[in-house]
């Protein structure tokens, strides 16, 4: 198991198909409160054609989305937290933080409420086979023990299965999503096959209430449309799994657009079947009653089955969803670490237990509370595709692209109007939010804020505090509290005016025979009670709504405080370093400028004039090659065999004789004279100079590694060039001279001999053959042997050869140039 929160889910199966992102994607969209919904919310308020152009619209809508999805996760690194984390890059922690708290809220209230169907499910075919144990009521809701323990087995049951291997739960998901959706389609057919319903019959085309007929078609449809994001969330859950082998990122909006349709149609579908059974008992589900209605018990257990595979999907689908969401921050070193534990299969183990705890308690409050987390969940999943919306916006700005920005401000727009319209009770809110779900809201925002503000004082690395995300918690605060207070009088005075009403009739009734002025003055002091009461109610929900507020601003001034003393204490610390640092650099200029600077200069002056001579030493008496093996390794033995150099050997006819007749200064004169003529020949051909042995001189070519070298022509060029350098020579001195050339090719060593006083020197018979050339051969001509001759015989005329017997070699062919 590795416990390090910077691991990677991953898996050792790395097919991840387009089918399996289809089936994620598809199964969250359609949970329970597709198979409810459409016979209590949507045919009353929109009727069976109003929710269908309200579905079509809402496609189109999501498709919008699922293009801006795509462009953000193609521009965000492989992250457990998929698109979402590149708000982080785009907008930075703090509005992150917004997205992941709005998105796991939605997801955790999904399991919530889709563990919970279970039960109504049960109720609904089993009747009262889990009403058992302790029994109490919330809310209009019964609670029993035994479907409290029903649901508690539900929710532990699908969070284990969330952990199984990767590879098991692709499978899983893709059979599950297929027979929902097989299920949902097939069941329709069959219902309309056999109840013989023909288009024209299915209605009502608009919305049933009266509320509902009192507005306009469009009105109406408005209304579904706002329950959009609410009907489609989940659907971006796939790109949570964008960091996991083989994930088809590139094709994420294909099979985005795919679940989108899928999931459109099937609350098409939906509709148009419960409105078959619109008039079924009280309590009764109109989808359910039409499939058993057309179907017998054969379309009881088709429709169960098919709801199995909902909830399902829907479970398995948020569970793996909320777990990487507080993995990822986990990460990112935002959460715990311990968030970020896996288990053998590379899920986020402790995360999926955390959400699995907190469930538990879900349970023990019933239902309806949970309708209220319904609502919020609507919310949650606006601002999240808002903050998709602006992200589409930044980055078609960044990369110049009109379509990225057309697309977020439609996004933008669409989420707006999906946002306020539920949100602000007004004469076109159909259904307006209860007063409890105002409430929730509440909580939700005020919780957000308490863990906003824990995270920012433990924020090491100043990643958050970000004003705009502050006051947008504390918008959502004031905002829904002051919708909350406003439900809370309404219903106070609804509930005043009903009792008034009441009374005053029955006392009319009581007091027909009585004096009007009589039962005026009763009724005058009945009403100056009942608004007694309503003041009080008032006065208590404001002073309510007064402590929420004032408790808000107590945490963001703490909030904002902190902030202050932080960057106070980084810039006095920042200052201070500075401060130090200069007073530390000033002093040691002061005392040390001048004499570094001068010190550097000299002694960078003298290593330059001692590393040129000792440069300029080696190469007088060393090849360049061997001068700087030899600097760089003084202590090496410096020794090389080469297998083909030309060895040139001269020396003065008869110096004997001449220098007997000259002064010591004049012979060092005349030699210096003709070796100093003979040096910058060597130089000029790139001869290498190997020594000078009184009058002699000695010098190769092709002192290197390859056989194949053309180190016998230049030899033999430049032995020309020394006949030429002596004619020079006779033509300016009193004393004429004459040499003697010989020359010899072939294989040799060379190398580096002494320590103190180190020669570069070669050895070989080639070396000795070439010497004997020069000693037996004629003044002012150039002798060379036979492997000489071969490689030059090309290129220069030589005389026939000569048979010459050579001391230690016996007879050898040799020639002149």
């Amino acid at each position: 198991m590795d416990t390090s929160p910077e691991n990677r889910l991953s898996e050792s199966d790395s097919h991840f198909s387009a089918t399996s992102a289809w089936a994620i994607s598809f199964g969250c969209i359609i949970g329970w409160g597709s198979f409810l919904m459409p016979g209590t919310t949507f045919i009353p308020l929109a009727g069976v054609g109003g929710t269908t152009i309200a579905m079509m619209i809402g496609i189109a809508v999501m498709i919008v989305f699922a293009r801006l999805f795509h462009i953000l996760l193609n521009r965000t690194e492989a992250h457990a937290g998929g698109a979402l984390f590149g708000v982080r890059k785009l907008f930075g922690y703090d509005h992150l933080f917004i997205c992941v708290w709005t998105l796991s809220l939605a997801y955790i209230s999904l399991i919530w409420a889709n563990a919970s169907a279970f039960i109504v499910i049960i109720r609904y075919l089993f009747g009262g086979v889990l009403q058992w144990g302790f029994h109490y009521s919330v809310m209009g809701f019964e609670v029993w023990g035994g479907e409290v323990l029903a649901t508690l087995i539900i929710i532990a049951l699908y969070g284990l299965a969330s952990m199984l291997p990767l590879g098991l739960m692709r499978t899983v998901y893709r059979i599950l999503a297929v027979g929902l959706l097989a299920g949902v389609v097939g069941c329709f057919c069959l219902v309309v096959a056999r109840s013989g319903i023909r288009l024209p019959d299915i209605g009502p085309c608009f919305g049933l209430t009266p509320k509902a007929q009192s507005v306009s078609p469009a009105v109406q449809v408005l209304n579904i449309i706002g329950l959009i994001p609410w009907a489609f969330s989940g659907c971006e859950s796939i790109t949570l799994s964008s960091d996991e082998p083989g994930f088809p990122k590139r094709k994420t909006f294909y099979f985005l657009v795919a679940a989108i349709i899928c999931g459109g149609l099937v609350y098409i579908i939906l509709t148009l079947q419960a409105s078959f059974a619109l008039n079924g008992p009280e309590g009764s589900i109109p989808v359910f009653e039409a499939a058993a209605s057309a179907l017998g018990s054969a379309g009881t257990v088709l429709m169960a089955a098919t709801i199995f595979c909902t909830l399902s999907t829907s479970l398995l689908g948020f569970y793996r969803g909320a777990g990487k969401i507080l993995y990822a921050k986990a990460q990112d070193g935002v959460f715990p670490k311990w968030f970020g534990i896996t288990n053998k299969n590379g899920k986020p183990k402790n995360a999926i237990l955390f959400i699995m705890a907190v469930s538990f308690f879900i349970p023990f409050f019933g239902r309806t509370s949970l309708s209220w987390l319904t609502d919020i969940s609507t919310v949650s999943m606006t601002i999240v595709y808002a903050y998709v919306a602006a992200c589409g916006i930044r980055i078609g700005r960044s990369e110049g692209r009109a379509s990225f920005r057309i697309l977020g401000y439609i996004g933008m727009a669409v989420a707006a109007v999906c946002f306020l319209f539920p949100l602000i009770p007004n004469q076109w809110t159909l259904d307006n939010l209860a007063t409890g779900s105002y409430a929730m809201l509440i909580a939700w925002s005020f919780g957000g804020f308490l863990l906003y503000r824990s995270i920012f004082q433990h924020d090491k690395d100043h990643h958050f505090g970000s004003i705009a995300v502050m006051f947008f918690l504390l918008f959502l605060i004031c905002f829904s509290s002051t919708m909350w207070m406003k439900q809370l009088t309404q219903s106070e005075v609804d509930g005043a005016m009903e009792d008034i009403l009441g009374h005053y009739t029955t006392e009319l009734e009581r007091h027909s025979q009585v004096d009007a002025a009589a039962i005026q003055a009763e009724e005058r002091l009945y009403l100056a009670d009942q608004l007694e009461n309503i003041h009080a109610s008032v006065f208590i929900n404001s002073v309510v709504q007064l402590l929420i507020i004032t408790i808000t601003l107590f945490l963001l001034s703490n909030i904002l405080s902190t902030l202050k003393k932080r960057e106070k204490q980084m810039a006095l610390e920042t200052s201070l370093a500075v401060e130090k640092a200069h007073r530390f650099e000033i002093e040691l200029l002061e005392r040390y400028k001048a004499e570094l600077e001068r010190t550097v200069e000299e002694r960078t002056r003298d290593l330059k004039r001692e590393k040129e001579k000792s440069e300029q030493l080696l190469l007088n008496i060393l090849p360049a090659e061997v001068a700087k093996e030899l600097g760089e390794h003084p202590g090496r033995t410096i020794a090389q065999h080469f297998p083909n150099v030309t060895v040139l050997f001269t020396d003065i006819v008869g110096f004997t004789k001449i220098s007997g007749d000259m002064s010591a200064e004049e012979v060092v004169s005349m030699l210096n004279k003709m070796v100093t003529f003979f040096d910058e020949r060597t130089k000029r051909e790139g001869i290498e100079k190997i020594k000078t042995i009184g009058d002699a001189y000695m010098a190769a070519a092709g002192l290197c590694e390859e056989a194949d070298n053309d180190g016998a022509e230049r030899m033999v060029r430049f032995a020309q060039g020394l006949l030429e350098d002596v004619r020079k020579f006779n033509e300016g001195s009193e004393v004429q001279i004459q040499i003697r050339i010989g020359i010899n090719t072939g294989d040799l060593v060379a190398g580096v001999i002494g320590k103190a006083k180190f020669i570069y020197d070669v050895w070989g018979d080639t070396v000795n053959v070439a010497s004997r050339m020069e000693s037996t051969g004629r003044p002012m001509k150039i002798h060379v042997t036979e492997a000489t001759f071969a490689q030059t015989k090309g290129v220069f005329s030589y005389s026939e050869d000569v048979d010459l017997e050579v001391k230690g070699k016996g007879t050898m062919k040799t020639y002149y140039l």
